[in-house]
């Protein structure tokens, strides 16, 4: 029988489930929970904030050179040799821009002891500091406002003009530095072998609206009249004008109004100046370029690295979910409440009835919209709200109307349409979810995506990690549905899986969900298509599915280190390294050197009552004493690093390191005994600084053994993968039957290479 192997994905915050489910019979075949990076915020903290002193300099550079140059022009006599002016009041006001006093709106409040007590450690500590930060403020500087006052004050007194003062003031008050996003990295173009920088949409008003306006179905003449409207700052009715006189597409109509009156018009262009005319493919290109945040970026890659590590050379995918993004109308209006399967799913059926039936029994065979009686072959299924405005495909967005309701709403919400639902029709309407939505659209246009954390990257996301899964399967037509979370949370409870929020399984649970077949039948949902594991047997998440993958920072990609940053002390053949005492687990403590810090530690994870393999956390350490009032860090204890072969560490300025990349095969040899040996090759940047050198690799060299390499293992069958290289190396099954299954080898030259098998299960 025929696979049909479906891969599931299901995205959350910081973990990611992966799952391969043969849909003829429900088998799961894989199944995996990924935790994503999250040592991003660490690595960029010190970064943003020399990033904030060094721009804090730029700007005011810049606001004490043009207010130089204005008072220069006005009679200001400038010393170069004392930096200042000779002049009064000129001498005054340059000196004042040095100071110019702050803006408190956004500093925190005074809170009151309630809520302090009330705050977490990390809270309390963060609003202490920034406390501080205001203090130390108000004592070297005064309000910007008492600044501008003095301003005033002098070159009035000096008999400055009014317009000279207001022009002075406003270089104290001007913003040099454009809002968030507009001033971060400039963009390449997009055409190969370009590379210019791109410029900001909103200065290249007209070559965009020219983009578009070129490719409309109008003749020359009425061309250049819609542009010479659109560039025209007070040609907004013309504009509506001649769209009115012209069919043109309402997306287009849009895009254009939109570039040429929106004054606060963010981002930039894709191409260059001079290719966004003359790149005939612009916009197939432009769907092609994502700008991914740089979490969301990373995020997409770990995925795809195991769908291409350890999915695809095991599977061939016929089909791929993934759990959609998309604003949920249900978690706006119901939140966290359990919903009935009517609510979102197919609607209560009486009988065998159709969709149709369904929805005009709902309002008693009217329009929901004029009220006109309505039949099974006169009405119209509408989407209440359209896909475009956040609407979703799904029983409790859905309505019967009228064929001349819906044609005169065409894919807008009622109130951009004028089409609105009547009162007296949804009353009938027994469904809760429906009726909400129903009485929201008569009161807002859309659903806001922006309230929405994450969603317009989440948007750009998907679609980005739908081309990268084409590319990577070879499969330009391979199908890749989004499902709604809904209906995942529906299929977990009618199967009976349980989903622990402490427990990060449930993300591969939910993939294995996504990627099963869903059949309903007429009185209900067919029970019988439970998933199953690999061997047949009920799947149960709790024994099948293993632990989690937890992806950290590459420290082995081109320009940084090969070892590890936090230096070793060797002493007397012992190896050590200072461990954050919220670092150290329970059942690991007999590593700390110092008899009195290993006692006391003991002793807090029995006070804490501390389970194996857990570590205090923060107000734990501090109420057990680990905690440095001075300087308000956590202990650091010097431990034993157990495992560390000589061979493993080297020596770079006079510091020790465990290297991260020491290994980067095993050659199998025959010596003139003709007995095999196996020898480690080590990392050719780093051989020198070995405190032990490798031996010299004596005999013929039969084979070298990478990472990732399939062997077959002496006097076994089976086919394996090389999970972790070394003398003894770890292996991985791939075939079915033990598909997963870790094993050592006692020795490398027990293994002998193979070509990557013809069918894996």
């Amino acid at each position: 029988m025929e696979k049909e192997l479906v891969l599931g994905i299901d995205y959350g915050g910081k973990y990611t489930g992966l799952a391969v489910v043969d849909q003829r019979n429900n088998q799961v075949l894989y199944a995996r929970t990924l935790k994503m990076r999250d040592d991003v915020a660490d690595i960029l903290k010190g970064r943003r904030e020399q990033r904030g002193i060094r721009r804090t300099g730029q700007t005011k550079k810049k606001r004490l050179r043009e207010l130089k140059a204005y008072l220069k022009s006005i009679g200001g006599e400038y010393d170069e040799s004392i930096g200042t002016f000779k002049n009064e009041p000129f001498m005054t006001v340059y000196k004042l821009c040095h100071k110019r006093g702050y803006d408190y709106a956004e500093m925190p409040e005074e809170k009151t002891h309630d809520e302090i007590e009330a705050m977490s450690a990390d809270e309390k500590k963060q609003w202490e500091k920034e406390k501080k930060e205001r203090e130390e403020t108000q004592r070297n500087s005064r309000h910007r406002d008492e600044v501008t006052k003095d301003v005033r004050k002098v070159m009035s007194e000096r008999g400055a003009t009014e317009l000279q003062i207001s022009h002075g003031i406003k270089i104290f008050n001007r913003q040099y530095r454009p809002k968030r996003f507009n001033n971060r990295i400039l963009t390449k173009c997009k055409v190969e072998d370009c590379g210019v920088n791109t410029p900001l949409r909103k200065n290249v008003r007209d070559l965009l609206i020219k983009n578009i306006v070129r490719f409309l179905p109008l003749t020359q003449p009425e061309k250049a009249e819609l542009e010479a409207y659109a560039l025209d700052k007070e040609g907004r009715e013309k504009v509506k004008t001649f769209f009115r006189r012209h069919r043109i597409n309402e997306f287009l109509r849009k895009q254009i109004y939109d570039i040429a009156f929106n004054q606060n018009l963010t981002g930039r262009t894709v191409f260059c100046k001079k290719h966004i005319l003359e790149h005939e493919q612009h916009t197939k290109e432009e769907r092609k370029v994502f700008r991914l945040a740089p979490s969301l970026k990373t995020k997409i890659n770990n995925v795809l690295a195991v769908v291409k590590n350890e999915i695809l050379p095991q599977f061939g995918i016929n089909k791929v979910i993934m759990e959609s993004n998309n604003f949920d109308i249900a978690a706006r209006t119901k939140g966290k409440k359990r919903l009935a399967k009517d609510e979102y799913g197919k609607g209560h059926k009486e009988a065998k009835e159709s969709l149709i039936e369904v929805l005009l029994r709902e309002t008693k065979n009217q329009c929901v919209y004029c009220g006109k009686v309505i039949t099974v072959t006169t009405a119209n299924t509408d989407h209440i709200f359209p896909r475009k405005a956040g609407g979703i495909n799904v029983f409790a967005n859905l309505v019967a109307c009228c064929r001349e309701c819906n044609e005169k709403k065409k894919g807008r919400t009622p109130l951009e349409s004028g089409v609105l639902p009547q009162p007296e029709i949804t009353a009938h309407i027994e469904n809760d979810l429906k009726k909400k939505i129903l009485e929201d659209a008569r009161n807002i246009n859309d659903l806001n995506l922006n309230s929405i954390k994450y969603m317009s990257h989440a948007s750009i996301g998907w679609r980005h990690m739908r081309d990268r899964l084409r590319e990577l399967t070879g499969n330009e037509e391979l199908p890749i549905e989004r499902q709604s979370g809904i209906l995942t949370a529906y299929f977990r409870r009618w199967w009976g899986f349980r989903k622990e929020r402490g427990n990060d399984i449930h993300h591969a649970l939910d993939a294995v969900i996504l990627a099963s077949r869903k059949d309903y039948i007429d009185d209900g949902i067919d029970m019988t298509l439970k998933p199953k594991f690999s061997d047949g047997r009920e799947f149960d998440p709790e024994k099948h599915l293993p632990d989690t993958i937890s992806f950290k920072r590459d420290k082995s990609n081109k320009g940084t280190p090969l070892y590890d940053k936090n230096p070793l002390s060797i002493k007397n053949s012992l190896i050590t390294r200072r461990w954050i005492v919220t670092e150290i687990e329970h059942g690991k403590e007999d590593t700390i050197i110092s008899d009195d810090y290993r006692k006391k530690l003991k002793e807090a994870f029995k006070h804490f009552g501390t389970s194996k393999g857990k570590c205090l956390n923060d107000e734990e350490a501090r109420q057990a004493g680990f905690y440095q009032k001075k300087n308000g860090n956590f202990m650091s204890l010097r431990c034993r690093e157990k495992g560390l072969g000589w061979g493993q560490m080297v020596k770079i300025n006079n510091n020790a390191f465990k290297t991260n990349v020491h290994n980067i095969g095993v050659a199998v040899c025959l010596d003139q005994k003709g007995k095999k040996k196996a020898y480690e090759i080590k990392n050719p940047r780093l051989l020198k600084h070995f405190l032990e050198q490798p031996p010299e690799i004596e005999g013929k060299k039969l084979y070298t053994l990478k990472r990732g390499d399939y062997v077959t293992h002496e006097g076994e069958d089976s086919v394996y993968r090389i999970k972790k290289l070394g003398t003894s190396p770890v292996l991985e099954a791939v075939v079915k039957g033990s598909i997963g299954r870790i094993r050592n080898s006692a020795s490398a030259t027990k293994l002998t290479k193979v070509s990557k098998p013809q069918q894996v299960f």
